[in-house]
């Protein structure tokens, strides 16, 4: 563990390289002694945090991202903790710092580095002394940022080597002292809801407004934000059809709240096929509670309107909300009084986050690719024509999740600082979460139709995630499809390449289950290679963009979704009832601005499909015309996505209800966008 702190600490860098190679590698020596070497450099273990998956044990240089991202990130980062410090300290401050406008970059990040290290080492963080220091870093490197004139602005030159390593030492400081900061004891909260908005004033004219994407702060007080959420939010894929057993199960019929109707009208659409629900109960039931949090078992029961112009409009609508799941008082419904209402949509949404951060992200997208790709580099040489499609969508991708491991989720880290479940448990289910998925089907179809939201099973109109899914992930498989067959045009093709054959060894080695269905000289090798490589993409890309990019809108103020509960969940009606039970319900300010920075740090896009495959640096001409033509489908499903978006938001023209024009807006679907989604997991 200390030599990888080390390298955690060291250049933020890729090396610089020509035009890709485009032929299979044919001197058969040189093959064997570099992917023998690679086999040194990725050497595995399985015994980091996440026990029994595996992980690079010492990260190689060749991983790390480039001076730009080390850059843009330290600026935000710096950003976000100086104003944190300032925030407490107040305002602007006078007293010398030992930074100057006549020092290079470089002896300014020394002298932010020394100051930290001086700081630790006296057991006291001078906050004004840092906020001041860390402005001035931040300008030094933003213009340094604008001397970067290359496309790829990688490291080329000692100096920038030297300043990435330098960066790379202040980040892992800043972490340490930023939790350190924030560890101290601090129960103060906001005297209303809405007063947590104020989190971001200290962020304004210091950030750019890319930077602070803005809040859809519906969700609390409409319900159709709400359910949006359902369809379009961070976990678009948690819906489940209904069954009898569930309603039995949250004895429902049990109900006597103030909805009249709420038992007739789930029964009436359980029978019609028009019943759905949300529910996490079997997985939060597996973790344990940290001290001071609560976990709340809820589940949502939602409904396909029988109206079709809402149908299409909403997609679904929330019939209640119960906070603990088989108490059927503590079942709650929009006819409930008004706090009583929001703190269940509140408690709802605070038990997704926690599933959503270690489950539908980091799980089954981080960890799988990080097994996926710890494969291929294991089994391959550089120059194989598998290694030059799909290294570019692995790029940074064991970096970012290296730097998680040893900080995001490691203990005192900022998941274990702000969930409501001991980190401990919640890293045991997470892993439970990467084996089921490793040995399951990874493609898209497959995930859509295992979860029982096929057109046929859910037909609703309005279901953005699954429609543009669909529309990213067909090009990419003919895409895929159509690069393999420059080199492998039947099964056997596949099956006589001996180094494929070492990938399909590996991936079983490092708990890729759904390798087994790889079966060499019994046909169909092409085909699982394809679907493989295609989902390993869409896993890198669109998926991971589906569940990352909406967590600095909806998942950085705990008025929308609490990360942990900090009193106990509503089991029953009357304990929620006015505002103050909510906002002591909530999380204190000191966790509350390390969500904030947390969340709003992963909104930085870097190296997306459009920017990649607009220029494909692929020396072959059939893989380059691949590449091109590829290009073009992306073109065409940017236009269609668009367009659909335009008719998702004016299908809400001339109805009349008490939702804002702004709220309408953000029926429009982004997240999936080529020109926005990043090619790999680099964040």
């Amino acid at each position: 563990m200390k030599m990888r702190a080390v390298l955690l600490v060291s250049a933020c860098l890729v090396a610089g390289t020509s035009a890709i190679a485009a032929d299979m590698c044919t001197d058969v020596d040189s093959c064997a002694a570099e992917v023998e070497l690679n086999r040194e450099k990725y050497d595995v273990t399985f015994d980091y945090r996440w026990k029994g998956l595996p992980m690079v044990r010492n990260l190689p240089p060749e991983e790390f991202p480039n001076l730009n991202w080390t850059l843009h990130t330290f600026g935000r980062f710096g950003i976000m903790l100086g104003s944190y410090l300032e925030k407490f300290d107040g305002g602007e401050y006078n007293e010398p710092v030992p930074v100057s406008p006549e020092m290079t970059t470089e002896a300014v990040m020394s002298a932010v580095y020394d100051e930290i290290v001086d700081m630790v080492a006296k057991s006291r963080v001078d906050r004004p002394r840092l906020a001041k220091m860390l402005r001035v870093a931040v300008t030094r490197l933003e213009e340094k940022i604008g001397t970067l004139s290359s496309r790829e602005k990688k490291v080329s030159t000692e100096a920038d080597s030297e300043l990435a390593t330098l960066v790379g030492k202040v980040v892992k400081k800043l972490v340490d002292t930023a939790l350190s900061v924030l560890v101290a004891p601090n129960g103060a909260r906001p005297s209303t809801v809405q007063g947590y908005d104020h989190i971001f004033d200290p962020l304004v004219g210091k950030l750019d407004a890319a930077q602070i994407p803005p809040r859809d702060e519906g969700a609390l007080q409409y319900d159709q934000v709400f359910t949006r959420w359902r369809l379009s939010g961070y976990c678009p894929f948690m819906l489940r059809k209904a069954t009898r057993k569930l309603l039995h199960d949250m004895h429902i019929d049990h109900y006597r709240g103030p909805t009249e109707n709420l038992v007739a009208r789930t029964h009436k659409a359980l029978k019609d096929g028009r019943l759905f629900a949300s529910d996490y109960e079997p997985i939060l039931s597996k973790l344990k509670r940290g001290k001071g949090r609560y976990i709340a078992y809820v589940v949502a029961l939602f409904e396909i309107p029988e109206d079709e112009e809402t149908m299409k409009r909403e997609g679904v609508v929330v019939l209640c909300v119960q906070v603990m799941k088989g108490k059927h008082l503590s079942i709650f419904t929009p006819d409930d009084s008004e706090w009583e209402w929001k703190y269940a949509k509140l408690a709802f949404n605070s038990m997704e986050a926690n599933y959503h951060s270690g489950f539908t992200h980091i799980a089954q997208t981080h960890l799988v690719e990080e097994a996926i790709g710890l494969s291929l580099k294991r089994s391959l040489p550089s120059n194989h024509p598998i290694r030059i499609l799909m290294d570019p969508h692995l790029y940074a991708t064991m970096f970012i999740n290296w730097v998680a491991e040893m900080n995001l989720v490691s203990e005192g880290g900022p998941i274990d600082l702000t969930i409501s479940a001991t980190i401990e448990s919640w890293r045991a289910a997470v892993i439970d979460m990467v084996h089921d998925t490793l040995n399951g089907n990874l493609t898209f179809p497959a995930r859509i139709e295992s979860y029982g939201l096929t057109e046929e099973e859910f037909p609703t109109s309005f279901y953005p995630y699954r429609e543009f899914g669909y529309k990213f992930w067909n090009p990419i498989r003919k895409y895929v499809a159509r690069y393999l067959n420059v080199y492998y045009k039947s099964d056997a093709d596949v099956d006589a390449d001996p180094q494929l054959d070492s990938f399909r060894e590996e991936l079983l080695a490092n708990k890729v289950g759904w390798a087994e269905n790889w079966t060499p000289g019994k046909g169909g090798s092409l085909g699982f290679l394809t679907d493989f490589l295609t989902s390993a993409i869409f896993i890198a890309g669109p998926q991971h963009s589906v569940v990352n990019f909406p967590q600095p809108e909806m998942l950085s103020v705990p008025n929308l979704v609490p990360q942990a509960l900090y009193s106990p969940p509503a089991d029953r009606p009357g304990m929620y009832t006015f505002e103050e039970d909510v906002v002591n319900a909530l999380p204190p300010l000191r966790e509350t601005y390390l969500i904030r920075d947390t969340m709003l740090f992963l909104a930085y896009r870097d190296k997306t499909f459009v920017d990649f495959y607009s220029n494909p640096p692929y020396e072959n001409a059939e893989a380059r015309a691949a590449a091109k033509d590829f290009y073009g489908e992306l073109q065409n499903i940017e236009a269609y996505m668009k367009k659909r978006n335009k008719e998702f938001v004016a299908a809400w023209d001339g109805v009349a209800d008490d939702l804002p024009q702004k709220h309408k807006n953000n029926w429009a679907y982004e997240l999936l966008l080529p020109s926005m989604n990043p090619m790999s997991i680099n964040i």
